[in-house]
């Protein structure tokens, strides 16, 4: 029952089959497609503001959810997430082009930010270390390898799924949930604070 909700894969006629994530949450952006690249975002606060930013990619829509603060502006954006994955390999300079698009946005923007989906990368890649050279905070530390891929690998998958803060604003309690009914990955939970 979380406050926010990101689901990746969102393929059409979701909502249909689950009509209780509409009537929780009463602010929603779905995108739905197929071949992995459809994505949504359900939020409680009503005042979340939501877009779509593309960083390149028609294909692959991100949902940019801003929450302000008390007076109404901007205090944090979460940001839901899909890259395109490195299989064939002649996809890996999709996936690296986009993540270097958004980290040149985020690096733009004025509020923290916390960047949550399958960014089909794992730590030990160069993307992912730019992301990280741009200032951006891996929650995983501390919380352990943390693998979300495949689901029936438990321990021994890799972990793709990722939550990353940029500025001020930090992760606890950072979870790989033992279960995915429906996916092949296993979901991540976390509090965000800002």
């Amino acid at each position: 029952d979380p406050d926010l909700l990101i689901l990746i894969e969102n393929r059409p006629g979701l909502l249909k089959q689950l009509p209780v994530l509409a009537e929780r949450y009463s602010n929603y952006r779905s995108l739905p497609g197929w071949h992995g690249s459809g994505i949504a975002l359900f939020s409680r606060d009503p005042r979340a503001q939501l877009t779509v930013e593309l960083w390149g990619y028609e294909q692959r829509p991100a949902i940019v959810a801003t929450y302000p603060d008390a007076s109404g502006e901007p205090a944090v954006q979460i940001i839901g997430m899909h890259t395109y994955s490195p299989l064939p390999v002649s996809r890996v300079e999709h996936r690296d082009r986009q993540l270097t698009t958004f980290g040149d946005w985020a690096l733009s923007q004025r509020v923290p930010i916390c960047v949550v989906g399958d960014l089909n990368t794992t730590p030990w890649t160069r993307s992912f270390a730019n992301l990280i050279a741009l200032g951006f905070q891996d929650s995983r530390l501390g919380s352990g390898n943390c693998p979300s891929w495949p689901s029936w690998a438990g321990p021994l998958g890799i972990p793709i799924d990722h939550a990353l803060t940029l500025g001020a604003c930090s992760i606890s309690d950072r979870q790989v949930l033992p279960h995915a009914p429906g996916s092949d990955h296993l979901p991540i939970t976390f509090q965000l604070h800002y």
